[in-house]
């Protein structure tokens, strides 16, 4: 937000009328002359570009005579602003996140009179005009003022901000982008989950797993997990791998519909989502908070024997290291999840192509029907890991068997032959549950596997 030196700030008249409500769908503002549109799928960035380029691809300041053509960056339309100044008007907007939506709410209408030299007499007469002379440093800060960390740091060359601008938000990109040979693949995060580290090591020494944990510099009370779902665009189709947890295992998941919308997608985009296995972390996203289809357009399809053992029966959790109640919660959460699709879900056996470039590998034994993933577009391979491991500390570089494996033996028979094969066809891996955004590659070692994490592509 704009500063307003002493005895500026009463003669500026403000013409805020906040919206009563979220923006549901389209809605259209004028901001000075310029037409903006919003949704409420739009991230802060989107927002914030649009108040400087209108949707339709023009930016008319009122008075300009200008308009800004859609290619210009933020720094142009600066400039611009900058160079008509004496004539424009712009509003100062304030743009923030409420309720997964998003708000514009016009602060101040701030006019603009080309700037003049005032003599030391002159002074004490000049602050006392009812308008409000803003200079360029002005100008800069509240033509599109603080809607993202984005617009928040840029400045024009050889110029000096009159006061200091406002901190970025808190937080880093939910999102990371590669190409596996021509499918385009993100990683949307859905958050963090987590629990006691001898839960996810289950035949860990209690005293080694501690020393394990210390050396890698992690909490030894504590073992944080990711959640990384996998979009990718195959044949014009947005299919997304795992639906994520919701909030049906802590209130840290959640985040993947609001990464969705920093890549500028909605639910509605996408078109297949397919699950390795049922868990409540895998499924939990599937249903909305009033009991409707999350992703409405989407086909759902899930592996049969994970659908025979959780949905269709009553499965017996006695197995899972965990309270009681915790696994009444987790089976409930289950169906819950799962209901909205539970008429037209199509299921699969693991081995079986999705489509072409996605094959399923199976994978059971933490699940009755756990399936890993297979990507491939020419020689470029991704491997999913899915629940084989939960953390590469105590799973990969330390051979400990995860405590909710159903079938321990099994379970660790897929383990080693998928690992194996990641090992000898070098193949790019992600883990479901590994750090943020879980990419890498198993090394075959002397006692087994060792995790190494994959370069940051920008």
């Amino acid at each position: 937000m704009v500063q307003l030196d002493d005895g500026e700030a009463d003669v500026v008249q403000s013409r805020a009328k906040p919206f009563e409500q979220p923006l549901a769908g389209f809605r259209n503002r004028d901001a000075a002359g310029c037409t903006v549109q919003q949704t409420d799928a739009e991230s802060l960035f989107e927002c914030s570009h649009r108040l400087a380029h209108d949707g339709g691809g023009n930016a008319a300041f009122r008075g300009c005579g200008t308009k800004a053509a859609a290619s210009y960056d933020q720094r142009e339309c600066f400039q611009m602003i900058e160079s008509y100044r004496s004539h424009c008007s712009v509003f100062e907007i304030s743009t923030f996140a409420f309720d997964d939506l998003i708000k514009a709410v016009p602060m101040r209408h701030l006019p603009m009179r080309p700037e003049r030299h005032v003599s030391a007499g002159d002074e004490p007469s000049r602050r006392k005009k009812k308008m409000l002379t803003i200079n360029r440093r002005k100008i800069m800060l509240s033509a599109v003022a603080g809607a993202s960390g984005a617009l928040l740091n840029n400045t024009l060359p050889g110029t000096v901000a009159a006061h200091p601008a406002a901190p970025a938000p808190i937080g880093n990109a939910g999102h990371y982008r590669f190409q596996v040979g021509d499918i385009a693949a993100t990683v949307l995060s859905d958050g963090l989950i987590g629990g006691p580290p001898a839960v996810y090591a289950g035949d860990a020494p209690e005293a080694e797993l501690e020393e394990v944990l210390r050396r890698a510099f992690l909490p030894t009370d504590f073992m944080t997990l990711n959640l990384n779902t996998l979009l990718l665009e195959i044949d014009g189709r947005r299919v997304l791998l795992e639906a994520g947890a919701g909030t049906t295992m802590g209130p840290n998941g959640g985040r993947l519909f609001d990464n969705l919308r920093a890549i500028g997608l909605s639910p509605k985009d996408i078109d297949m989502v397919v699950i390795s296995h049922t868990h409540p972390d895998h499924v939990g996203n599937l249903r909305t908070a009033d009991g409707g289809r999350a992703f409405p357009r989407a086909t759902v399809m899930a592996p049969r024997a994970d659908w025979a053992f959780f949905i269709e029966g009553e499965p017996d959790l006695s197995y899972m290291p965990v309270p009681p109640e915790f696994r009444q919660r987790f089976a409930a959460n289950i169906k819950q999840s799962v209901q909205p699709f539970a008429r037209d879900i199509e299921l699969y056996e693991a081995g079986a192509e999705i489509l072409p470039g996605l094959t399923t590998i199976a994978a059971s034994g933490h699940t009755p029907g756990m399936a890993a993933f297979l990507v491939q577009s020419g020689s470029d391979q991704l491997l999913l890991t899915a629940d084989l491991a939960y953390h590469p500390v105590v799973n990969i570089d330390r051979p400990w068997r995860p405590g909710p494996d159903r079938d321990q033996e099994a379970a660790a028979t897929a383990r080693r032959r998928i690992f194996d094969r990641a090992a000898t066809d070098r193949m790019l891996v992600l883990g479901f549950h590994y750090p943020f955004p879980g990419l890498g590659r198993i090394l075959r070692t002397d006692s087994g596997y060792a995790w190494v994490p994959a370069g940051w592509q920008f």
